[in-house]
């Protein structure tokens, strides 16, 4: 059984720069692909946060690893939102062209798909998950550069963190916690 809390991470670079910069910290660090790994471990919680948008298959990672929780664990995902405020407001300002449309930067970031709720809602489903909670991650009504242009103060931004909680399908990005299908 692992004692210590896991991460599975793919480039070496990631894992130097994560082990400089949190030297103190006590984790078990495993360098794979999450298509490669493999253990007979179980856990009580499983955190992906910001990978089913990188990977080939996200119906086949998400089934993967819902062999390796423990009874009653949970998976948590968190993926990018094509329906986010911001981007809905790009598409009507002709900005997007579409709001799946990847950006250069989404791109050279190795994002391969945006999600949805209702994206994300099957995909829980058809690996056999059910969703127990869904929040919003950061509701974002302006670009990124606007944020920066116009000097938001820690509290504004903190309070499009706090508002987004309640409006997934608004904000930048979902957070679902999902459980094995009863």
């Amino acid at each position: 059984m692992w004692l210590l809390p896991t991460i599975i991470e793919g480039s070496q670079e990631v894992i130097s720069l994560f082990k400089k910069r949190y030297a103190f910290t006590n984790l078990n660090i495993v360098r794979s692909l999450f298509e490669d790994f493999d253990t007979n471990e179980k856990f009580d919680n499983i955190v992906m946060g910001f990978i089913l948008e990188h990977v080939d298959d996200p119906s086949f990672i998400v089934k993967k690893y819902k062999k390796y929780l423990a009874e009653n664990g949970k998976l948590f995902i968190s993926a990018p939102n094509s329906e986010a405020l911001n981007r809905r407001i790009g598409l009507e300002a002709d900005l997007l062209d579409d709001l799946e449309h990847l950006s250069e930067a989404d791109k050279l970031l190795g994002h391969k798909r945006y999600f949805n709720m209702d994206k994300l809602e099957k995909l829980a489903m058809s690996s056999g998950m059910r969703v127990v909670s869904t929040e919003g991650i950061f509701l974002k009504p302006i670009t990124t550069e606007q944020i920066r242009t116009f000097g938001l103060t820690d509290k504004i931004v903190n309070a499009f963190l706090e508002v987004g909680i309640n409006y997934p399908e608004l904000c930048v990005a979902i957070l679902m916690e999902l459980q094995h299908e009863k």
